[in-house]
């Protein structure tokens, strides 16, 4: 039974794919689906992604993967606490503290992947887009580029990465895999002040992101967007960029205002329409993954049913060519035939036939007259 699912249409074709946490008696699982044939490599890459990742010991370890079909895997369902979650929780709680420990933590396991400094590759420049630079930089030796706080869950007090779709065979810089994780965690949290907690320039300064980095770092995220997502869907690098820089000082204001009583009784009905309906749009996303679902179960049986009508096809096409065969036989049994008729009656029309048959009358007639009895 899938309890939830997720689907990202702005994503282009060969990059597709369909996550889902299903239940399979008492036991979660979770699968990544190919949305169609287009994105069976960038699945089939996870696979290989996660040989990588036990191949080089890489810590945090990485979700365990425990079937691989044509078009779709599943992996064990890790149970416990997101580090990104922990660290919402020491901001709501106003403990400084115990976020940027979370912090220090992250930036352990990144170190303990390093490499010593080095020029960014060839390789890495054909990804990340087409740029000189003569900066080296301290890089994660295997490239785990998604390392967003979301993507690590403790089990345990230990973490594992759950989702390593992006990996690549070239080091990627530490201070770039740090940059977009703080920017995915303060573009969710920017509206309940993160930045009054925290600011993220300040955390900027601590990990010494340098502006030029930084700079550098928007284009790198720029020219990997460029190659995942939809061309439509994505916006000019000058608006790309002004949203990454002024994430450093984005607050939210809330005004105060005063709301009668028959407001308030409006805004709660409306709040409880919203609960149901949140639930009514759940139910309706767990349908339509078990449509998808028994659509894909219905395209096997249609292909079983194909397969039974081309055989089907081919013995009519044989029995149609025996029919052939035979009535070609037919035909020429009935030549024979009509032969043997012609040749019965030239002989029955001779003379010596016509002796021959008075004889055997004859002989029958003696016969009888001399048995009488």
């Amino acid at each position: 039974m899938i309890i939830y699912s997720r689907f990202n249409p702005n994503r282009k074709k060969q990059y597709q794919l369909t996550t889902a946490i299903e239940k399979r008696g008492n036991k979660l699982f979770v699968t990544k689906t190919a949305s169609s044939k287009n994105s069976i490599t960038h699945l089939n890459q996870i696979a290989k992604n996660n040989e990588k990742l036990i191949k080089t010991h890489f810590l945090p370890k990485c979700a365990p993967l425990i079937e691989k079909l044509n078009d779709r895997l599943v992996f064990q369902y890790i149970k416990g606490s997101s580090l990104e979650s922990l660290l919402i929780k020491s901001f709501l709680s106003d403990d400084k503290i115990r976020f940027e420990k979370l912090l220090n933590y992250f930036t352990l396991w990144l170190n303990n992947n390093k490499t010593l400094p080095q020029f960014l590759s060839s390789e890495f420049i054909k990804q990340f887009g087409n740029f000189k630079s003569t900066k080296k930089y301290v890089c994660v030796k295997l490239g785990v580029v998604d390392l967003n706080f979301d993507n690590i869950i403790f089990n345990k007090d230990i973490p594992y990465i759950i989702d390593y779709e992006w990996i690549y065979d070239f080091p990627i810089p530490i201070k770039f895999i740090l940059f977009r994780s703080l920017i995915h965690l303060y573009s969710s949290l920017w509206q309940y002040n993160i930045n009054q907690f925290i600011p993220l320039s300040n955390l900027y300064s601590k990990y010494e992101i340098t502006t030029q980095e930084k700079n550098d770092f928007i284009k790198f995220e720029y020219a990997f967007q460029k190659k995942v997502i939809n061309k439509n869907t994505l916006p000019k690098f000058s608006e790309f960029k002004k949203a990454y820089i002024d994430l450093e000082s984005k607050t939210y204001t809330r005004t105060e205002i005063t709301i009668n009583h028959h407001y308030i009784k409006q805004f709660e009905i409306a709040q409880k329409h919203s609960f149901h309906l949140q639930h009514d749009i759940n139910f309706l996303n767990k349908e339509i993954a078990n449509i998808q679902q028994t659509n894909k179960q219905l395209k096997k049986h249609s292909q079983h049913l194909q397969n039974d009508i081309d055989f089907l096809n081919k013995e009519i096409a044989i029995t149609k060519l025996t029919n052939i065969k035979l009535n070609t036989k037919i035909k020429k049994l009935k030549k024979t035939n009509q032969s043997l008729a012609k040749q019965l009656n030239r002989i029955t029309s001779t003379k010596a036939y016509k002796l021959w048959k008075k004889y055997q009358i004859f002989k029958k007639n003696l016969h009888k007259q001399l048995n009488p009895l």
